[in-house]
C-alpha cells in the first residue's frame, strides 16, 4: 500500500517526469510512475529513456521486492513482478491539521517545513488515486488485489492482500455454503459461482470469509480480485475497475470492444485467478466486459446479487441461494450482539425473542436491532419497541426491502437530532464509499450540525464521538484503510479512520433525505449534465452530485432552493464552466465543495452567498479567478490548496472575521498580503506553502 512518504514522488513535478518530461494523468498511481522509471517494458506504461541508472535500478527493485535486476532479463516483459505497491482509495482531500494539543504552534520555513510541504503535495497527488475514479472506476475492498505464488509461476503486479475484517458466519447453512463454494473453487469444471438472496441476508459476509480463506492458503490461486459493483455500474465502469486491479492502463482506449480485448488478453496471461463481483444488480455479458472465464482453465468468477436472474445469463455456473437464518439462530445472534452481560428478566426475554423474530431472519436486521436495544432493561421500553416494529412492518411499502422497517426503527431511536443528521450526511457519499472521518466531521462542522464548541480540537472530538456512537448501533461500519499519513502538527504518524455504510442502510438514509423532497443524492451516478429543473425543489436542503462527469452548468440553470445548505460537486473532473446564474437563488447555502473540478473561474454570484461557512476549491488546478469574498462574513473554512493557476489572492479576505481554517499550500499566488493575518481574529489553522501556522484563540 502506498504511503504519503513514498520517495518516488520526488521524481515527478506536477505529474511530469523530471527526466524525460513525460506527462502523467493527474490520477496516475505511484506504481505506474515506478514502472515508468524502472525501464522495464510490458506494463502498459511508457518507459523513461533519460532516467539515471541509480534511480532506474531503485525503481526496478521497488517493483520486485528488493530483488536486483538480472542482466539477462533487463527490460523483459516476462519477469515475475511480485511486489508492486498499489494505491489506496481516494477519500477526497486530506485534512492536514490535527489540533490536539497544538495550540499556538508556529513552524518556520526551514528544511523541516520544506519536507512537510513536499509531503502535503505528494499526499494530495496520491489521494487522487480514486477507486470511484469520478464515476469511471469501481470500489475496491481493502486488500482487493491479492496474489500468491506457492510453487506456481505467477506474473503479478498486485500487492499481496490483507484479510478483510468480517463478522462470523451464523448458522449451519452458512458453514455448509462456505464448504460448497470452496469445493467448487477447487473443481476445474466449475468456472462461475453465483450467490443470491435478499438484501441483508449475509451474502457479502459469506464471500468475505471465502476471500480470507483464499489468502490463508497461498498457492491455491495466483490472484484474488474483489470489486464491489454497486447499482449504477455499466460495462465501461466495470472494465476500468478490473483494469485497475490487474495493472492495465485503459485510459487511452475508448472503444468498448477494444477495451474488452485488452482486458481479456491481460487476464489470460494472469493464469489462475479468482474475480469476485460483489453486489451485482444486473446481468452482464462477460465477453463484452473482457472476462475470459470460459477460455482460461483454472480461473473463477464469483458473483453476489439480490436477483437470481442476474446469475443465469453468465454461462455455465453453479448457484447458491442464501436464505434467512432460522428463529433459533436469529435469537442466538441477537443475544450475542445484545451482550451476554445483559441480564434479561423472563418477561423481557419473551418480548426480546419476539423482537428478534420480527427481524425476519436477516442478520443485518438482527445485528442492528440488537445494537439499538443494548443496555435496555425496562420491560416497558421493550414492549414499546416491539409495538413500533410491528406498526412499521404494517406501514412498509411493498417495494421496500424487508429489512428497511428495522433499520428505520434504529434510526428513529438515535438519541438526538445531532446523531440523526450526522448519519444522514453519510448518505451523501457514493455507494460503498469509504468516508474519511476527518472529511465527514469537517462537513458536519461547516454545516452547523456540530456547533457551540470553542476550539477545532473540541469539535473534532465531538465528531469522532458521534461516529463512534453510530458504529456502536451498527448504522455505520469501520472501514480502516490501513495507511499512515503525516500528522503535520505533531510530526508523527497517526492511523487514519474511515467509515462506510452498508448499501441497504444507505438506501434507507436516502429515503429519509428524500422525504418532503429535502435531499437529492446522485453521487457517483455517472451524470454528464446537471439534473433537470424539476428536481431542484424549493424544499431541498442537501444536494450531492459528487464524482460524476458533469461538464458544464449553463445559464439555463438557476434553481430556486432557498433552504439548500449543502451542495457537493466535488470530483466532477470534467466540470469546466459554471454560469453566474446558478448561485443567484441559493442564498442559504452554507457548504459549497467544488474540489477536484476543472473550473477556470468561480462565478461572481458566489460573492453574494452570505450564509456560506465553507468554500472548498481543493486541487482546482485551472482556476484563475475567485471573486471578492468581502460579504462572506460567515465563512469559517476556505481551502484554496492546489489552485496552482490562481492569479491573485481573492479580494475582501480581510473581512472574513469568522475564518478559522485557511489553507493555501500549492496556491498559484505566492505573496500573502501583509497585515492580513491580524485581521483574521478567529483563525486557528493556516497553511501557506512551507509555513504551517496553528492558532488557538478562545
Amino acid at each position: 500500500m502506498v504511503q504519503s512518504n513514498d520517495p518516488f514522488w520526488h521524481h515527478v513535478e506536477e505529474m511530469k517526469c523530471m527526466y524525460c518530461g513525460h506527462q502523467f494523468a493527474k490520477d496516475t498511481s505511484i506504481s505506474r510512475i515506478k514502472w515508468h522509471l524502472s525501464g522495464e517494458k510490458g506494463h502498459g506504461v511508457a518507459i523513461c529513456d533519460k532516467v539515471t541508472e541509480d534511480v532506474q535500478e531503485a525503481a526496478f527493485q521497488a517493483m520486485h521486492g528488493g530483488n536486483k535486476r538480472h542482466k539477462s532479463i533487463a527490460s523483459s516483459s516476462n519477469v515475475n513482478d511480485n511486489a508492486i505497491s498499489t494505491t489506496p482509495q481516494e477519500q477526497n482531500n486530506n485534512e492536514v491539521d490535527n489540533l490536539a494539543g497544538d495550540a499556538g504552534r508556529t513552524q518556520a520555513p526551514d528544511t523541516m517545513g520544506q519536507a512537510l510541504e513536499r509531503r502535503l503535495e505528494e499526499f494530495d497527488r496520491w489521494l487522487m488515486e480514486d477507486d470511484i475514479d469520478n464515476g469511471t472506476g469501481g470500489v475496491v475492498q481493502p486488500g482487493a488485489g491479492a496474489s500468491s505464488s506457492g510453487g506456481l509461476t505467477c506474473n503479478t503486479n498486485e500487492t499481496p492482500g490483507d484479510a478483510v475484517p468480517t463478522t462470523k458466519l451464523v448458522g449451519q447453512a452458512f458453514e455448509d455454503h462456505k464448504k460448497t463454494i470452496w469445493s467448487w473453487l477447487m473443481h476445474d469444471e466449475v468456472s462461475t459461482i453465483g450467490i443470491y438472496g435478499m438484501g441483508g441476508v449475509g451474502k457479502t459476509t459469506l464471500v468475505t470469509h471465502i476471500y480470507n480463506q483464499l489468502l490463508e492458503r497461498p498457492g491455491t490461486f495466483c490472484h484474488v480480485y474483489w470489486i464491489t459493483v454497486s447499482q449504477d455500474t455499466n460495462i465501461n465502469k466495470l472494465q476500468n475497475s478490473i483494469a485497475k486491479r490487474i495493472g492495465l492502463d485503459l485510459s487511452n482506449e475508448d472503444e468498448e470492444l477494444y477495451r474488452a480485448s485488452k482486458l481479456s488478453k491481460e487476464l489470460t496471461k494472469k493464469q489462475k485467478w479468482v474475480l469476485i463481483l460483489d453486489d451485482l444488480w444486473k446481468a452482464i455479458e462477460l465477453h463484452k466486459v473482457g472476462v475470459p472465464i470460459q477460455a482460461v482453465k483454472g480461473c473463477k468468477l464469483i458473483v453476489t446479487t439480490r436477483l437470481e436472474n442476474v446469475c443465469q445469463p453468465m454461462g455455465k455456473q453453479h448457484t447458491i441461494k442464501v436464505e434467512p437464518i432460522s428463529k433459533e439462530e436469529a435469537w442466538a445472534l441477537f443475544i450475542e450482539r445484545l451482550g451476554h452481560d445483559t441480564a434479561l428478566s423472563p418477561e423481557v426475554e419473551q418480548i426480546a425473542k419476539s423482537v428478534a423474530r420480527e427481524c425476519a431472519g436477516l442478520p443485518l436486521g438482527v445485528i442492528t436491532m440488537a445494537a439499538t436495544m443494548r443496555g435496555v432493561v425496562d420491560v416497558r421500553e421493550w414492549r414499546n419497541a416491539l409495538e413500533e416494529l410491528r406498526e412499521s412492518k404494517v406501514r412498509k411499502d411493498d417495494m421496500e426491502p424487508d429489512v428497511f422497517y428495522i433499520l428505520r426503527f434504529s434510526y428513529n431511536h438515535l438519541s438526538d437530532s445531532e446523531l440523526q443528521q450526522s448519519f444522514l450526511y453519510c448518505a451523501l457519499f457514493p455507494e460503498d464509499f469509504k468516508i474519511r472521518r476527518e472529511d465527514l466531521i469537517a462537513y458536519l462542522i461547516d454545516e452547523g450540525v456540530i456547533k457551540g464548541l470553542k476550539s477545532r480540537e473540541a469539535e473534532f472530538n465531538k465528531g469522532h464521538s458521534i461516529l463512534n456512537k453510530l458504529e456502536r448501533v451498527c448504522l455505520l461500519e469501520s472501514a480502516e484503510e490501513g495507511y499512515v499519513k503525516m500528522r503535520v502538527c505533531l510530526l508523527e504518524s497517526a492511523e487514519e479512520g474511515y467509515v462506510k455504510m452498508h448499501d441497504l442502510i444507505r438506501d434507507m438514509a436516502i429515503q429519509i433525505l428524500q422525504e418532503n423532497s429535502q435531499g437529492m443524492v446522485k453521487a457517483g451516478a455517472q451524470l454528464r449534465e446537471l439534473p433537470g429543473e424539476e428536481e431542484w425543489t424549493e424544499h431541498l436542503m442537501r444536494v450531492s452530485l459528487m464524482h460524476n462527469q458533469i461538464k458544464e452548468i449553463p445559464s439555463s440553470h438557476s434553481p430556486r432552493c432557498p433552504s439548500l445548505s449543502t451542495l457537493l460537486l466535488r470530483g466532477n473532473s470534467e466540470l469546466q464552466f459554471i454560469a453566474d446564474s446558478f448561485f443567484e437563488q441559493l442564498r442559504g447555502l452554507k457548504v459549497l465543495d467544488l474540489s477536484y473540478t476543472d473550473i477556470t473561474k468561480l462565478p461572481d454570484s458566489v460573492s453574494e452567498l452570505v450564509s456560506l461557512t465553507a468554500l472548498l476549491l481543493i486541487e482546482c488546478r485551472k482556476i484563475r479567478h475567485v471573486p471578492s469574498l468581502e460579504k462572506l462574513r460567515a465563512l469559517k473554512r476556505l481551502d484554496l490548496s492546489g489552485t496552482r493557476a490562481l492569479e491573485k489572492i481573492p479580494q475582501g479576505m480581510e473581512c472574513l472575521c469568522n475564518l478559522r481554517h485557511l489553507r493555501m499550500n500549492g496556491c498559484g499566488e505566492k505573496e500573502f498580503p501583509s497585515g492580513l493575518l491580524p485581521k483574521l481574529s478567529h483563525l486557528q489553522v493556516f497553511v501557506l506553502e512551507e509555513w504551517i501556522l496553528l492558532y488557538q484563540r478562545y
